[in-house]
């Protein structure tokens, strides 16, 4: 402007008298866009605020840092940045797109019968990723199935209580135990009538509470007072054959 005009960088003036002469110029302005993928795995933070508006000055250096959600990894940087050093800086000199990649963490559910051949554990859903592992937050149903002549009596390690089912939240790696026991029940004997004689058996209780497991073989003996003799069995008792869980009585 002045005593000379055009839109040309270079331009000739030619020296006549005295001039005056204007050059005019702009900023060069950039915006930097920064976005997550996916959009709930995180965020993006830029530092400093833009200075030109809401865009950049061309040669500006900013700093981007990828700030991952709850249960989310940050992978790597895409677009106008690559590698994944976080923070990075980037030196503006146009317009840029720059995307902070995240990745949903995944935990790993170890589930145990005890003993082992006591029975089956069954999560539901399935793990849907390789290695029987999770994504964050993933609530998990556990069920425990006994095995035959085994019972069900609670959750050990990073589950507690009797409940069945129960569930977990994969909030991180998980080992669950489903502890079962051998299915027990109780003899009652009783002598008809009282004092007139006694029952032994043979073998002893194999199991808490004077019980014995399921499936034991018990041998009964009466054994009559003195001046009394043994005349039958009642109850559960006949021959030589026994059910476990019943009553039996010597007459």
């Amino acid at each position: 402007s002045g005593d000379l005009s055009g839109g040309e960088p270079v331009e000739t003036l030619t020296i006549n008298g005295d001039r005056s002469v204007a050059a005019a110029f702009e900023a060069h302005c950039y915006p930097v866009a920064a976005v997550a993928s996916p959009a709930a795995g995180g965020s993006v933070t830029v530092a400093p605020d833009p200075n030109c508006g809401d865009q950049y000055l061309a040669g500006t250096t900013i700093t981007l840092t990828a700030v991952p959600s709850a249960n989310f990894d940050f992978i790597d940087w895409s677009g106008g940045l690559s590698g994944s050093a976080n923070p990075q800086s980037l030196t503006v000199s146009g317009a840029e797109t720059v995307t902070a990649n995240f990745k949903r963490r995944c935990f790993l559910l170890t589930t145990h019968p005890a003993p082992p051949a006591a029975g089956a554990r069954t999560p539901t859903p399935p793990p849907p990723a390789a290695g029987g592992k999770y994504r964050a937050g993933t609530t998990v149903t556990l069920t425990a199935i006994p095995a035959d002549t085994y019972e069900f009596f609670g959750w050990s390690g990073d589950v507690s209580g009797s409940q069945n089912p129960t569930s977990v939240t994969m909030d991180s790696a998980r080992s669950v135990t489903a502890d079962f026991s051998l299915i027990c029940y109780g003899l009652t004997r009783t002598i008809s009538p009282a004092g007139w004689g006694s029952i032994s058996l043979s073998p002893p209780p194999n199991c808490a509470g004077g019980r014995y497991t399921i499936g034991t073989s018990v041998t009964l003996t009466a054994v009559p007072a003195v001046g009394y003799a043994f005349t039958a069995w009642s109850g559960d008792l006949a021959g030589s054959g026994f059910a476990l869980g019943d009553k039996v009585c010597a007459l």
